[in-house]
C-alpha cells in the first residue's frame, strides 16, 4: 500500500522525515522482539535455527529502509521506505502476538504490538492519499478503487475454479452425488439423491451461474428421488439436502426447493424415534429402518444430533408444523437440563437414556458442530432464545480454560483434545471452524466486553495456526490432523505434524479467514485465503474437477479420486465470499450452516420445546 507513489520532493519533506523515524523505531521493536522470543531466559538469548533465519531477514530490511532513507527522497524511494515500514510494522505485529502469548505462559508481563497492522503505518506517514496509490480497506468492508480490480480478479478466478468443477460434474457424473476425478465417473455415497447438484445449488446462485443453476434447479424439481433402498447418515442427508434445499429456497424464493426438502424432512424424522428423542445415526430411505452403527456401540454421536437445529427450525417455520423444530430442539433442552454444569460434552450419547457412553471431548470429527450450532441457533432466531447462548459460552469458557494449548516456540494457539482425564495435542482440520465461531460470537453481542476482547483475540491467534497447517506444507494445504508438541520445549520435539497428511479439499480455515475478515477487515485474512486458493489450483486441479491429495508433504503430491462435493459447497462459496464485498450474504442477515448453506434469520420463531427425556410426538408432517 505505497503512498504518494511518484512525486519527487525538492527538499526534505516533513512527511518524510516522519516516515524514517517511524520506520527506525519499529525496526528497532522488531530486533528487540525476535531476540527476546528467541531467549530461553532473560539473559540468554538463543539464535540458531528458524530464530537467527527471521533476524537476518528483519536486519536486511532495516539496511534497506536505512539506504531508502538515506539517498534522497524522490517518489520511488519513499515508496519503498512506507512498504518496508510496512513490512517490519507487520513482522512487530505477529513477533508481540507471540511473544505475548510465550509470556501469559510464563507468568510475565504483558508485551503490546507497536501497530495494529499495515494500514496504521501508511495512515500514519501520509497526510493525504494520492487516488492512484494502493488502497486500505474502509470500515465499510469495500476496497478502495486501487484494489477493486485486484480483488474483483481473485472472485472471478474463484468463479472459474467453481465452472471447472461444476462442467466436469456434469460431463461426468450427472445425478450422482459426487465426481470420481481419476475416474472420471460418478458415485454414489449418499444413495444417489445427486449431493453434487442439491450441495451446489446455493453456490451457483450466489456465483450468478444463471444457467448452471436452472439446469440443478430442473434436475431437483424433476429428477429427484428420496425412494431409495440405501442407509444413509441422518446427519449428513440434513446438513447437505435439507440445508442446502431451503438455503435455495431462501435465495431463489422458488418454493419448490422448500417442499423437497419436507419430503426428505419427513424420512429423517423416522430416526428420532427413540426413547430420548436422540435420533440414531443411520437411516434407511425407503423403508426408514433406522440404527447406530456397530462401531459406536450403541451411541449417537454429539455433533450429529446437535447439528439438525438450524435445518429443521426453517423447515417448522416454512411449513408452519412446530413438530420438526420441537423435536431437534428438544434434544438440545434435554443436554442443558441433564448435564448444566457441563460446557464441554463427550461425543458418545445413549438415545435410549441420555447417558455419557465415552468420556472424550473433541471439537474435531464426532464434536464439531454441535458447539457450532449453539451459537448459530441462537443467531437464527434473532438472539431471543437464550438457553443456545448461555449454553454457548459455557462451553467456550470450558475449552479455553482446559484445552487451548500453545506451540512451542511460535506460540500458536490450539484447541487439543481431552480423553479420559489425558490431554492429546492434536487438532483435526475440522476444528479450524472455531476461529470463526468465536469471532463470529464476539462481533455479533453473543459475549461483551473483555471477555469479547479474549474471543477475538484467541479466533485471531487460531486463524493464523490454522493457516500455518498450509504455510509450512511443500504443498501449501493443511493435512487432515495437525500434531503439536505442546508445552515442550526440547529441541528434538517437531513444532507441527501432520498425521494423517491427506487433505480432502477441506473448508473449515478458508471458513474462518472470511469471518475474520468480515468482522476484522484486516486485509492479510484475504492474503491468506488467495494463497490457499492458489495452492488448491497448483495441486489439486486435474482434467475432470478437482482431487484430494494422499500426502501434503510429498512433491509432487499424489491425488486421490474423489472431488468432494463439499468443496463445491463450502470451500469455494467461502473463497468466492471472501473476495466479494460485505453486501453479499451480509451476516446480519443470515445464518450459514455447517455445510455453508446460507439460512435467512427468523427473529420471530417461537419455540415449543418437548419435554425434556420424554419421547417425540407422532411427527404429524404428513
Amino acid at each position: 500500500m505505497p503512498a504518494r507513489a511518484g512525486r519527487g520532493f525538492s527538499g526534505r519533506s516533513e512527511t518524510v522525515l516522519i516516515a524514517v523515524i517511524l520506520f527506525g523505531v519499529i525496526a528497532s521493536y522488531t530486533l528487540f522482539l525476535q531476540l527476546r522470543l528467541s531467549s530461553d531466559s532473560p539473559g540468554h538469548v538463543r539464535l540458531g535455527g528458524n530464530g537467527q533465519d527471521v533476524t537476518m531477514h528483519l536486519q536486511h530490511e532495516v539496511m534497506q529502509g536505512a539506504k531508502a532513507g538515506s539517498r534522497g527522497y524522490n517518489g520511488h524511494e519513499t515508496d519503498y521506505l512506507v512498504r518496508s515500514t510496512a513490512k517490519v510494522a507487520e513482522k512487530a505485529t505477529e513477533l508481540a502476538t507471540a511473544l505475548k502469548a510465550k509470556q501469559a505462559r510464563l507468568g510475565l508481563h504483558e508485551v503490546r504490538p507497536l501497530l495494529r497492522d499495515k494500514a496504521d503505518v501508511t495512515k500514519d506517514t501520509t497526510a493525504e492519499k494520492d487516488a492512484s496509490a494502493g488502497s486500505t480497506v474502509a470500515a465499510t468492508g469495500k476496497s478502495e478503487s486501487a484494489n477493486d480490480a485486484d480483488w474483483e480478479r481473485r472472485k472471478q478466478a474463484v468463479v472459474g475454479a467453481m465452472k471447472h468443477a461444476w462442467g466436469s460434474y456434469v460431463e461426468y457424473a450427472w445425478g450422482h452425488d459426487e465426481l470420481n476425478p481419476q475416474a472420471m465417473e460418478g458415485k454414489d455415497g449418499f444413495g444417489g439423491v445427486g449431493a453434487t447438484i442439491v450441495d451446489s445449488l446455493d453456490t451457483l446462485w450466489l456465483m450468478g451461474l444463471k444457467d448452471e443453476f436452472a439446469a440443478a434447479q430442473n434436475w431437483t424439481a424433476n429428477e429427484l428421488t428420496f425412494d431409495r433402498d440405501h442407509d444413509s447418515s441422518v446427519f449428513e442427508t440434513t446438513i447437505r439436502v435439507v440445508g442446502g434445499l431451503m438455503a435455495a429456497h431462501d435465495l431463489s424464493g422458488d418454493a419448490m426447493f422448500a417442499n423437497r426438502a419436507k419430503e426428505i424432512g419427513d424420512i429423517l424424522m423416522g430416526a428420532f424415534q427413540t426413547p430420548t428423542g436422540i435420533p440414531r445415526g443411520t437411516i434407511n430411505l425407503r423403508t426408514r429402518r433406522s440404527y447406530n452403527p456397530p462401531w459406536a456401540g450403541g451411541a449417537s454421536g454429539l455433533s450429529e444430533f446437535g447439528s439438525e437445529q438450524l435445518e429443521f427450525i426453517k423447515l417448522s417455520d416454512f411449513t408452519g408444523n412446530q413438530t420438526y423444530a420441537r423435536i431437534v430442539e428438544g434434544n438440545i433442552a434435554l443436554l442443558q437440563s441433564r448435564y448444566p454444569d457441563q460446557g464441554l460434552l463427550p461425543y458418545f450419547i445413549s438415545p435410549q437414556d441420555g447417558r455419557l457412553m465415552n468420556d472424550h471431548v473433541t471439537f474435531g470429527a464426532m464434536g464439531d458442530s454441535y458447539y457450532e450450532y449453539l451459537l448459530k441457533v441462537w443467531l437464527l432466531k434473532g438472539k431471543s432464545d437464550d438457553m443456545y447462548r448461555d449454553m454457548w459460552v459455557a462451553a467456550m469458557d470450558e475449552m479455553i480454560a482446559k484445552l487451548i494449548q500453545y506451540s512451542s516456540p511460535s506460540g500458536l494457539a490450539y484447541v487439543a483434545e481431552l480423553n479420559s482425564g489425558q490431554l492429546f495435542h492434536k487438532m483435526d482440520h475440522l476444528a479450524c471452524f472455531v476461529p470463526g465461531m468465536l469471532a463470529l460470537g464476539s462481533a455479533h453481542g453473543a459475549v461483551t466486553g473483555s471477555k469479547a476482547q479474549q474471543y477475538m483475540e484467541l479466533a485471531e491467534n487460531m486463524t493464523a495456526t490454522c493457516y500455518q497447517m498450509y504455510a509450512r506444507q511443500p504443498t501449501g494445504l493443511a493435512p487432515e490432523v495437525t500434531v503439536f508438541n505442546g508445552r515442550r520445549l526440547d529441541t528434538g520435539a517437531a513444532e507441527m505434524l501432520g498425521a494423517p497428511a491427506h487433505n480432502l479439499l477441506r473448508p473449515e480455515t478458508v471458513e474462518a479467514l472470511f469471518v475474520l475478515w468480515r468482522t476484522t477487515h484486516k486485509p492479510v485474512y484475504r492474503e491468506w485465503g488467495w494463497a490457499i486458493f492458489q495452492s488448491f489450483e497448483k495441486h489439486c486441479r486435474v482434467k475432470a474437477g478437482y482431487a484430494g491429495l494422499r500426502d501434503v508433504t510429498n512433491m509432487p503430491p499424489e491425488h486421490d479420486d474423489t472431488m468432494q462435493s463439499f468443496f463445491l459447497a463450502e470451500t469455494l462459496k467461502y473463497l468466492f465470499l471472501l473476495f466479494s464485498d460485505d453486501e453479499v450474504l451480509p451476516l446480519e442477515l443470515w445464518v450459514l450452516n455447517t455445510e455453508a448453506h446460507p439460512l435467512r434469520k427468523v427473529p420471530d420463531f417461537k419455540s415449543t420445546y418437548r419435554q425434556p427425556g420424554k419421547p417425540p410426538l407422532a411427527t404429524g408432517a404428513g
